[in-house]
């Protein structure tokens, strides 16, 4: 399977990020947000020295589409834009994302409670937490009988 054609939206989804929604967003979490940061940030721009984060991508029409997490060391700042920079060589993302919201975390968070925040954020949103491939083994315990 290739790429997805510009004009073939994979995810559009059905919730428009605002300030609002940040702030709901914020107020769901299990850890304080490290600070505030209620604004859509365009794809090419960093965001500041996060380490530990929870990202929103959207669409141009401000529509969340994907929810992802940063867990970077303690050298690497600025962890939402390096990981979404990664993002942006996949097509359809590329051809979809027009910007992103972050949610930073504390240094400090337990990879445990990153994942937590990822899940309720995601589900709040209504977009899939892991589009990844199945491994071979979950692909066979799966098959029709």
């Amino acid at each position: 399977m290739g790429p997805v054609p510009p004009d073939k939206p994979v995810w559009g989804g059905i919730i428009r990020m605002d300030e609002s929604v940040y702030d709901a967003l914020a107020n769901a979490l299990p850890v304080p947000l490290l600070e505030r940061r209620a604004i859509c940030v365009p794809l090419v721009d960093c965001t500041g020295g996060d380490r530990k984060s929870i990202y929103v991508a959207v669409t141009t029409g401000g529509y969340a589409c994907y929810v992802g997490q940063t867990q970077r060391p303690a050298d690497i700042r600025g962890a939402a834009a390096r990981r979404l920079a990664g993002h942006r060589q996949e097509p359809s993302k590329a051809a979809e994302w027009a910007g992103y919201w972050v949610l930073p975390l504390p240094k400090e968070t337990r990879p445990d409670l990153v994942n937590e925040c990822e899940r309720t954020v995601a589900s709040i949103l209504g977009v899939p937490v892991r589009n990844r491939r199945w491994r071979p083994t979950q692909r066979d315990r799966y098959r029709e009988t």
